[in-house]
């Protein structure tokens, strides 16, 4: 996925690159359609799809989505923190 443009535009200027890489959710969940449409196609917050939230099952699917990115973060920040001490 983008991992694979990040190593091969490394290796084009000669740089060396590792790809960590924090997963968040399972292959089989799914997000409520008007969580995803909440979203642009480069990952930015539209704003018209916020009332989507006042919905209890969307604003459920948000709170678990933002509380698994951070975690996932959190796993990648610390694999980065073993690797440059």
């Amino acid at each position: 996925m983008e991992s694979a443009a990040i190593v091969a535009t490394a290796a084009e200027h000669g740089c060396a690159s590792l790809i960590v890489r924090g997963v968040s959710d399972d292959a089989r969940e799914t997000l409520p359609a008007e969580l995803v449409a909440m979203m642009s196609d480069d990952g930015r917050l539209r704003s018209r799809g916020l009332l989507a939230l006042a919905q209890p099952h969307v604003l459920g699917a948000a709170l678990r989505l933002r509380r698994a990115s951070r975690e996932a973060l959190a796993r990648v920040a610390n694999a980065l923190g073993l690797l440059v001490a």
